[in-house]
């Protein structure tokens, strides 16, 4: 007998159905009624509203909730105060003001009879404010006797209070009391709650006019005047503010400005200026203080002094700094200079003068200017005055040096010639044409710029003469001519001596020469030809080159040329001529023809190179001094009737000496030695065409809504060994159903026959013919099958819980204490696309309908759920859970506590690590962290119990620019998302939808910009037995990520997640299919050169359709300073790169395109502008880097490429360490500094805080290559700023850490 399932109050109950199951809870009941007393029927009042009490908040008792005449003496009641979703508030059965309008469920409970009933509550408030009224003697001018009494509500935080009435009683004449204010007062909350009126009463006391305090008075004397450039406020005369210098008060009580009617008091003054005069002001201020009182008028007067004066000295902003001037290039040794001006302003007045003394002496009266000093140190004053003779100074220090040096004058045009000796001495006089200093002038000298090198003397010394020798012959030697003075400063100019000679060389060459092509000639070696005799009387040299005009044959010539020149330019040639002869020419009896041949196999090629020998290219017998080439046209003629062939050749051979030339008059051209002969190659096939495929059987699937037809795409090609492809004859016959009768027939040319149409449901058989022009033929049958093999789509409910119940349910007469649960009950509208009716199922066994639960099975239990398909049997399945409850408490008491369990794991089931697993029950929260399974022990059976899951690590794992790409393909439809879980790993902003807002924010944790996602976690997770109703929307409706356990019965098991990596779309990270594939071999190179004063190219060594690309590049940051990029082959805009870390040495770019960019090889990408000249060391020290994030690339179809770089230069002189910067740089979890040594090394590093204060201080050594140190942020205990101090191999770095907030 199969149960039915009833729903009462949100609470699904499944009970048996039919006459035996009532019978057997009748017996039951009278069972049960003989072994317990007699319960007590409860019975709850309707809805009912309750208003909160003191303190806004009330507590439920159960007689509020019972009806009455429940006559009850043992009954021991609970109550519990429920929400809409019929959880228990955390302060039941109190209700606070959090509930407030709205209806909640009371239920009493009889822990002796086990029943209960339940009933609405509607919450309100219904109290009014309090006011706190007041009785109280005041002082006329308190500020208590203006105020509102005391007011507040239990439940509104900002209740309004509100004045009814006031009334005034006054006591005339009486010397202490005044009069009596008596005000009434109302209060009323945000509710509409109105208090009942309060009457506050305020006796009012006589202010004593003889104890009033009167402001001080402001003057030089006492050290307290107004300063004039002070800022202050103004009354109206434009006279200080008595606010400023004050004003009469009472009991600290200010009695002015207002008139205080309370007082009947009123407080008056008048200025009276004295003295006004460009230093000084003197005001007198006339204080009236007037009571009426008992029809009479009191006065009092009192007078303040008030001095404005100017006794500050103007302000000196800026004091010229020490000064080093030279003298000027005048006649006279001293310095004619422009003093700086001193900066310096004055509150009071626009006129300043000025005074500037040195060493003790005026020197000038203007701000700065021009003055003259000599040579020495001088003391410099300035002074600064107002016109009240305040003035401040200050001093700097002006040194006069001699640094200007001589002005050198040479005589230009020297012409030297050499005597009989070989050497030659000019002293420096000689040289001078009226060098001057405006001091002193102290001696010549001169030196030669070549040091002597000519003549082999290395000298580079400034001497009083220089030497000239025979090597400098013909030469311009350029002299340095030095003038020199006291001081030491010297000046040099330049002048250019030419060395003469009179004698120029002789040369006589060896006779001409003649010989054969056959022999060997060394063109290198000529000397076996003769050698020229040459000579000179000082010094001559001797060049030979050679004439080569020989031709590709061997013949021609080859002239010597022999030329003798002396240092002055004299020369003298002669020429020997080789001559080279051919005395055997080429004929055509030295040419061996490729014979005739039929080739019986059509797939044999007829091309020369594929023949054999005899039958391929010509062949040449002894071709000394001659050039003799080949080539051939060929007639094709196709298929020859009335003949075995296929086709014949007709090969037209010609052969050309290119050594053999002649002129032919008839054409007026030069014309070689010709030889032409015909072969003849015939060709015979019977072998049919070859069809490329088996023809296979093909099963066509229905897809998309149709339930009827299919569209089929058919395609065969076949080829054949002699007719071409174009020229065979193709088609194929349709025989519908396949029942022997042929529906169409197509004809058609060429070697490709295709079908592309619609086949219904059913069985299908295709003929497929090829015929060759030999009339060779070749046909094939294919079987089409379309089938319905769309399996049904199984869609579990999200897990249930039932109730075991106490019954006969095999009729033994006997209590069997369990439940049924049907396939039925955990399916949430399974169905099969197409209409085809369903089964449903535990297993794949269709007959497989129920599982049956008993006392063993409280907790949490797994359940398949298959759907069968009752034509196709096509399967499909989905996996919920059901609880088992005891809520009854049939069960015997064994159990004790409960376990929560489950297991952590990406959708192809891997770990995830670092996952943090939560556990709440009411205020007690606890935590674990695993990558795996997970469990929550000895838990109190019967409580309330939710686990949550977060991780909020290793936010840029499994993230490059290629999930960049993956959802801008996706966004502008180009590609979609293979599955529901790269929906939510591209929502990385978490907004419930894919835009360009998720690629900016994966951009900027890729480029270092952000450490973390603003709105996302790490990594996202669902509870694993939930089904999203619409994969490609799985906002749809609200995804749930934790579970809740009411009352917890026993273990639950199964509490699974599935966890997918934000921002991962790749699916690098959490797919094992992704992980499986492997990176492209391909790697790309990278170069950097110069290409500009300050500018480097970065440019591609290789042909590269580009998608995107992410690389970081490191320099020497100590070299020079980054400014900026140029884009050039690529588009890089500021949001493609990083230049936050520029001055650690670090550039951070991540870039792609919606269309692959075609680059061509060494083509330039972008160009790197940088602030100081490009020179050697600096371009070495730019190279690409993976330490912070892969430099790789990504072609049109994704697939990945290594990025290196390849410095155009190489050297040996850069650092042995070099340490990076550290990146991320804000962090908060973890930051990594990268070292790079040539060999094995120690390092450290510490830490401090801004005060100085060593944090942590770490050391190790580092290996040949790169070394990660990471350092991380749990070391800090605080956010802020701090220090980072690292030496390796002697070089020490500082850089400034940022850390965050986790």
């Amino acid at each position: 007998m199969r149960p039915y399932v009833e729903t009462r109050f949100g609470v699904r109950k499944l009970r048996p159905s039919g006459y035996l199951p009532y019978a057997t809870f009748l017996l039951l009941f009278f069972f049960t009624a003989t072994q317990l007393r007699a319960q007590c029927a409860l019975a709850c009042k309707g809805k009912i509203n309750l208003s909160l009490a003191e303190y806004c908040q009330a507590k439920v008792y159960h007689d509020q909730l019972l009806t009455k005449g429940i006559d009850c003496p043992d009954a021991r009641f609970r109550v519990d105060v429920m929400d809409y979703n019929m959880k228990k508030i955390p302060t039941s059965p109190i209700i606070t003001e959090n509930y407030i309008g709205m209806t909640m469920v009371g239920s009493v409970y009889d822990s002796t009879s086990k029943n209960s009933c339940w009933t609405h509550i509607l919450v309100e408030e219904k109290n009014a404010p309090v006011i706190l009224c007041r009785r109280d003697t005041v002082y006329c001018n308190d500020s208590a006797a203006y105020n509102p009494p005391v007011f507040f509500d239990y439940c509104d935080p900002n209740p309004t209070i509100k004045k009814t009435s006031e009334q005034h009683i006054t006591y005339p004449c009486d010397p202490n009391i005044l009069k009596l204010i008596v005000r009434t007062w109302v209060a009323q909350d945000s509710r509409g709650n109105i208090s009942l009126p309060c009457y506050d009463s305020v006796w009012l006391r006589r202010a004593p006019i003889d104890s009033i305090e009167y402001p001080k008075h402001w003057i030089v004397a006492d050290h307290c005047n107004v300063e004039c450039g002070s800022i202050y406020p103004k009354d109206a005369d434009g006279h200080p503010d008595p606010t400023y210098t004050g004003y009469p008060t009472l009991g600290g009580n200010a009695l002015w400005p207002s008139f205080n009617t309370y007082c009947n008091l009123s407080v008056t003054y008048e200025d009276y200026p004295i003295i006004k005069g460009t230093c000084k002001t003197k005001i007198l201020r006339v204080w009236r203080i007037v009571e009426w009182w008992c029809s009479t008028a009191i006065t009092r007067t009192y007078q303040q002094y008030i001095e404005i004066a100017d006794t500050t000295p103007p302000a000196i902003v800026h004091c010229p700094y020490d000064l080093t001037v030279s003298t000027t290039t005048s006649y006279t040794c001293a310095s004619h200079f422009t003093l700086p001006e001193i900066e310096a302003h004055d509150l009071c007045q626009d006129s300043l003068f000025y005074e500037i003394y040195a060493d003790g002496h005026l020197i000038s009266k203007e701000n700065g200017g021009d003055v003259t000093l000599d040579l020495g140190d001088h003391d410099v004053e300035y002074r600064v005055y107002d016109r009240c003779y305040n003035y401040s100074s200050c001093r700097n220090i002006i040194t006069v040096e001699d640094h200007n040096p001589p002005v050198a004058v040479c005589q230009q045009g020297t012409v030297i010639s050499l005597s009989h000796s070989d050497t030659v001495h000019i002293y420096a006089g000689v040289f001078d044409d009226g060098s001057h200093d405006e001091c002193h002038l102290d001696s010549f000298l001169v030196r030669r710029m070549d040091r002597g090198a000519p003549c082999a003397w290395n000298d580079n010394v400034f001497r009083p003469y220089v030497e000239f020798c025979c090597e400098d012959v013909g030469k311009t030697v350029m002299v340095v001519f030095r003038a020199k003075d006291q001081s030491g400063n010297a000046n040099d100019c330049m002048v250019e001596v030419e060395i003469q000679d009179k004698t120029p060389p002789v040369v006589v060459c060896p006779h001409d020469y003649k010989m054969p092509c056959t022999d060997l000639i060394d063109t290198v070696n000529l000397q076996r030809f003769g050698q020229p005799y040459y000579s000179d009387n000082c010094v001559v040299h001797m060049h030979e080159y050679v004439d080569t005009a020989i031709n590709n044959c061997g013949l021609g010539y080859l002239q010597r040329n022999f030329v003798v020149e002396d240092n002055m330019k004299r020369r003298d040639t002669c020429s020997q001529r080789i001559y080279v002869y051919n005395p055997n020419p080429f004929q055509g009896d030295q040419i061996t023809w490729p014979r005739d041949t039929v080739i019986y196999m059509c797939g044999g090629d007829v091309k020369p190179s594929e023949l054999p020998e005899h039958y391929n290219y010509p062949v040449f017998r002894d071709v000394h001094c001659s050039l003799p080439g080949h080539n051939y046209d060929d007639d094709v003629f196709n298929y020859i009737q009335d003949s075995s062939l296929c086709f014949k050749v007709l090969r037209r051979w010609t052969v050309i000496d290119w050594c053999q030339s002649y002129y032919d008059s008839a054409t007026s051209s030069v014309k070689f030695a010709t030889w032409t002969h015909l072969q003849i190659i015939k060709v015979s096939n019977k072998n049919p065409p070859k069809i490329a495929d088996d023809c296979d059987t093909v099963t066509v699937c229905l897809s998309g809504t149709n339930c009827v037809r299919e569209r089929v795409r058919l395609s065969h090609t076949a080829s054949d060994d002699c007719t071409p492809d174009e020229l065979l004859r193709s088609g194929f016959k349709l025989d519908l159903y396949n029942n022997g009768l042929i529906d169409s027939i197509y004809n058609a040319s060429g070697n490709v026959v295709s079908w592309d149409g619609d086949l219904p449901l059913g069985t299908h058989r295709f003929i497929w013919v090829f015929e060759d022009q030999c009339g060779n033929h070749i046909a094939c049958d294919q079987i089409v099958r379309v089938v319905n093999c769309k399996i049904p789509t199984a869609y579990c409910l999200t897990g249930i819980a039932v109730n075991l119940s106490a019954y006969d349910a095999d009729g033994d007469g006997k209590l069997e204490r369990l439940v049924d649960v049907w396939a039925a009950d955990v399916n949430h509208g399974s169905y099969q696309q197409c209409g085809n009716p369903i089964a449903l199922s535990f297993s794949r066994d269709t007959f497989d309908k129920y599982r049956r639960y008993t006392c063993d099975s409280i907790g949490q239990r797994r359940v398949t759920l298959w759907v069968t398909d009752r034509i196709t049997g096509f399967q499909d399945r989905c996996i919920t859970t059901v609880t088992i409850q005891d809520n009854n408490k049939i069960c015997p008491g064994n159990l004790t506590g409960g376990t929560i369990s489950g297991l952590i794991s990406t959708p192809d089931n891997r770990n995830i690590p670092a996952s943090v697993l939560a556990l709440d029950q009411n205020n007690q929260h606890t935590e674990q962290m695993t990558s795996s399974t997970f469990s929550f022990p000895n838990l109190t059976l019967g409580k309330d119990y939710k686990v949550s899951i977060y991780n909020d690590q290793e936010y840029l794992m499994g993230i490059s620019t290629l999930d960049i790409i993956g959802i801008q393909k996706h966004i502008l439809g180009k590609t979609y998302f293979d599955n529901v879980w790269q929906y939510l790993a591209a929502d990385v902003t978490n907004d419930k939808k894919i835009t360009s807002a998720d690629i900016a924010s994966l951009r900027k944790l890729i480029l270092g910009i952000d450490y973390k996602f603003r709105n996302s976690p790490s990594w996202r997770y669902v509870i694993s037995n939930y089904q999203f109703p619409d994969p490609e929307n799985p906002w749809v409706e609200d995804i749930p990520e934790s579970y809740y356990y009411p009352g917890v019965p026993g273990d639950m098991a199964y509490t699974d997640f599935t966890g997918v990596k934000v921002g991962d779309v790749s699916q690098s990270s959490w797919s094992a299919a992704r992980k499986a594939e492997e990176r492209t071999t391909q790697q790309l190179d990278m170069s950097f050169t110069i290409n500009g004063d300050k500018t480097i190219a970065m440019s591609i060594d290789q042909d590269y359709g580009m998608h995107g690309m992410q690389l970081a590049i490191k320099f020497n940051a100590a070299l020079n300073h980054f400014t900026g990029i140029q884009s050039s082959g690529l588009q890089i805009n500021d949001y493609n790169i990083n230049t936050q870390y520029a001055s650690n040495g670090l550039l951070l770019i991540s870039w792609n395109t919606e269309q692959p960019v075609n680059l061509y090889a060494n083509q330039i990408l972008m160009n790197l502008e940088w602030e100081e000249p490009i020179n050697r060391e600096f371009l070495t020290s730019v190279e690409i880097t993976s330490d912070i994030i892969n430099a790789e690339a990504y072609d049109a179809g994704l697939h990945i490429a290594a990025i290196r770089s390849l410095n155009s230069v190489n050297t040996g002189t850069q650092s042995t360490v070099i340490i990076g910067g550290p990146v991320p740089n804000p962090f908060a979890d973890v930051t990594t500094v990268w070292i790079e040594t040539r060999q094995t090394s120690g390092f450290k590093y510490s830490i401090s805080d801004i005060n100085g204060q060593i944090i942590t201080e770490q050391s190790g050594h580092t290996s040949p290559g790169k070394n990660p140190i990471r350092i991380k942020g749990s070391c800090m205990t605080t956010p802020g700023i701090y220090l980072l101090r690292i030496e390796a191999g002697g070089i020490n770095r500082n850089f400034r850490l940022v850390k965050m907030e986790n």
